[in-house]
């Protein structure tokens, strides 16, 4: 199942204030033979993109206003391959949530190699 088929039955919670979304690369194990859990899984700039615009389009098409985070756990950098990719949207803070296992550094040195500019929202979690 793809993060866009995965979120696609929640979008019709956006509608409370309170409700937001988030997905979790590590159990995106299509095409890698194994049950999720058994290794780490990972998604693209572009997948985290169509989530993005199927958040944007459902919040037009039902007069939701204001903004929704996009919560992106993670705790390896290559859980999310073409970060190039990444779009920011204005109704969508993305927000990346470092955690996991690891040393403060190792978390800090993850977050460096995704952090950029353009993929900055309001706020980061390590």
């Amino acid at each position: 199942m793809t993060p866009l088929e995965a979120i696609k039955p929640l979008l019709k919670y956006l509608k409370y204030d309170n409700v937001h979304l988030a997905i979790d690369p590590e159990f995106e194990v299509r095409g890698l033979n194994v049950r999720p859990g058994k290794k780490i899984g990972h998604i693209s700039g572009n997948q985290v993109n169509q989530v993005q615009q199927a958040m944007t389009s459902y919040m037009k098409k039902h007069n939701i206003i204001g903004k929704k985070m996009l919560l992106i756990h993670m705790f390896r950098h290559t859980m999310l391959s073409n970060k190039s990719d990444l779009k920011t949207y204005d109704n969508i803070n993305m927000i990346f949530n470092l955690d996991g296992h690891g040393s403060p550094k190792l978390k800090v040195d993850i977050y460096n190699a995704i952090y950029t500019q353009k993929s900055t929202s309001d706020s980061c979690r390590i």
